[in-house]
């Protein structure tokens, strides 16, 4: 079938479109689902493997298997925790060794670093994402608004 014919109006025709565009979706889907951590990055980013339990660098956050930062919850925490379900999309990024694949989400940022601050990955209201420790800290200005990227300085007395 070519993509034109998929535009055409009659029985047979529309029922073949529907299954192809089912094909490709389903393709997608399981191709998405099965990346390498570190080969998928090609040197457009910086990712790691580290082995559950340990810290990464700051800036570093924990992918999931849509390759977004993941969000834990007690509902991902009790659903990844079964082995079947380690490839669902909200789930932990797993590596081929077993440990946890993780991307360099917020780079250092010169005024912010010098002002004595941190970067930290922040949501739509502007609050850390991962419950970083912000006490004593004070939000400013975005570093990176594509990635959502906040500087925090500590707050004067």
């Amino acid at each position: 079938l070519t993509p034109h014919v998929c535009f055409r109006v009659s029985g047979t025709e529309t029922m073949n479109c529907h299954l192809l565009l089912l094909g490709v979706f389903l393709a997608v889907v399981a191709s998405n689902r099965n990346w390498d951590c570190l080969k998928d990055a090609k040197g457009r980013t910086q990712r790691v493997c580290l082995p559950k339990g340990s810290t990464p660098r700051s800036g570093f956050y924990l992918l999931d298997n849509t390759r977004s930062v993941y969000r834990s919850s007690k509902q991902t925490e009790s659903k990844c925790s079964r082995p079947k379900n380690k490839t669902r999309p909200k789930c932990p990024k797993v590596c081929a060794d077993g440990s946890l694949c993780f991307q360099l989400i917020c780079r250092p940022y010169g005024p912010c670093t010098d002002a004595g601050g941190q970067v930290f990955h922040v949501d739509g209201k502007g609050r850390p994402v991962q419950n970083e420790g912000i006490k004593g800290l004070k939000g400013t200005f975005y570093s990176d608004k594509r990635n959502k990227c906040r500087c925090f300085i500590p707050r004067l007395a």
